[in-house]
């Protein structure tokens, strides 16, 4: 055995049983990266990183440990064909859930031509956040352009609720009822969740024209796009029923709590949390004054004492030994919402490694399981990259179309001289 689930881990894996949560994230590289190198380079990060090298078992009292395993990165090789390509095949990968209990818990895709290549990296939740997919990126792309540079290994985390200060976790060995270690351990997505990826990107002037409005409004990029995406699904519903005076709507930001833990740098684990707002929308409200909004609940949620405050409910809710589908319901309860946005900031891995290139990256990419979209954002150098999850069955292509330009048409106006902000204390945004 490695260790047992954590809390959160707990939760997660439970949610599993019957709600997938795995995510992507993809690559585009320009330069030659042959197979044979890019499964060398796959090797090393497993030695790197401990928890691409487990599954997870329970034992004969139903606790969920993640165990160490020998099984290597699985690589599934496509011709590509075109810049779209890709788009398809992740699809495929959301579509395709894990079986937690075979290692390992994270698979890779490579779209293959002679001078261009697409790298896709699907992960379990239960096992990464986002950021973790990036470092590994970087990883990868320095052992396969960079051989020079070894990589260090990383030493064995524990559950990150352990590294919190001010959080003396009571749980130890905890006994599930049967109902929850379920031997049904690869699910089936519900047909309505079949995933369909829809992504755009702004240039380096549209991206750079963005932060600079941004820094106008004295307002953060991550509330602005937040704003955006509510004005415009607000608007689309208007469109289909009577207008109203005003809606409510709900966003959520998974938010990466890695600053919090000074242990954890650059390691490959479950570092994050989701934090909500709630948005009152007017048909006269605009986007700086909702991002305005947006930053002061998140700054306000955003502090040591606030950031870990729903850990010790984590804890009373497993201590009740719940079962799947309250552990479902909770879930889904707790963390309902009209938009998820999902944004990386701006990526600090370097793009040249050697003669290879990273041109552009998109995710985090994922699963819903409900009619609302999930929106993965990341700024690589100067450009920023969108990618929407979203249900063909509840949202039509056209739909999800005129969403984005309503996003966009929301996200370039300009900032009125006459409504800056009074300005507040900037907290930088990294989403999971």
């Amino acid at each position: 055995m490695y260790r047992q689930l954590g809390i959160e881990e707990r939760i997660f894996w439970s949610y599993e049983q019957v709600r997938p949560m795995h995510f992507t994230l993809t690559a585009n590289i320009i330069g030659t990266l042959p197979v044979d190198r890019l499964q060398q380079a796959l090797t090393q990060v497993q030695q790197r990183h401990p928890l691409l090298n487990v599954r997870i078992v329970v034992d004969q009292f139903g606790t969920p440990w993640f165990t160490k395993d020998s099984a290597k990165i699985p690589v599934r090789l496509v011709k590509r064909h075109s810049q779209q390509q890709w788009q398809q095949e992740v699809e495929q990968e959301i579509a395709n859930p894990f079986d937690w209990n075979q290692a390992p818990l994270i698979r890779v895709v490579l779209l293959q031509s002679n001078d261009v290549s697409d790298l896709i990296i699907t992960c379990d939740h239960i096992i990464a956040d986002g950021m973790s997919l990036v470092f590994l990126l970087r990883d990868i792309l320095q052992v396969v352009g960079l051989s020079d540079r070894p990589l260090s290994l990383l030493p064995e985390q524990p559950p990150y609720e352990q590294l919190v200060p001010q959080f003396k976790p009571k749980l130890q060995a905890l006994s599930f009822e049967p109902s929850l270690a379920t031997t049904k351990t690869k699910p089936t997505l519900p047909e309505r969740s079949r995933p369909r990826l829809h992504t755009w990107s702004l240039s380096a002037a549209e991206t750079i024209s963005l932060v600079h409005r941004c820094q106008q409004a004295q307002t953060s990029v991550h509330a602005a796009i937040c704003a955006a995406f509510l004005l415009a699904i607000a608007h689309q519903r208007t469109q289909k029923n009577d207008l109203q005076k005003s809606t409510t709507l709900k966003c959520l930001s998974p938010i990466s709590v890695r600053r919090f833990l000074p242990a954890i740098e650059e390691d490959f684990g479950f570092y994050f949390t989701v934090i909500a707002t709630t948005n009152t929308i007017t048909p006269d409200l605009s986007l700086w004054e909702l991002s305005h909004s947006i930053k002061a609940q998140l700054n306000q949620k955003i502090t040591p004492e606030q950031i870990f405050a729903h850990l010790p409910y984590s804890e009373t809710f497993l201590s009740r030994l719940p079962t799947t589908d309250e552990v479902v319901d909770m879930m889904e309860t707790v963390n309902s919402y009209d938009v998820l946005i999902s944004n990386l900031g701006r990526l600090t891995i370097p793009q040249q490694y050697g003669e290879l290139h990273l041109a552009t990256v998109y995710g985090p990419s994922a699963t819903t399981h409900t009619d609302r979209d999930m929106v993965g954002v990341t700024t690589l150098g100067n450009q920023m990259f969108f990618s929407l999850i979203y249900s063909e069955l509840e949202i039509s292509p056209a739909q999800i179309k005129q969403l984005q330009q309503k996003v966009m048409q929301f996200l370039g106006e300009g900032v009125p001289k006459n409504k800056l902000f009074q300005k507040t204390e900037e907290s930088t945004l990294v989403s999971k």
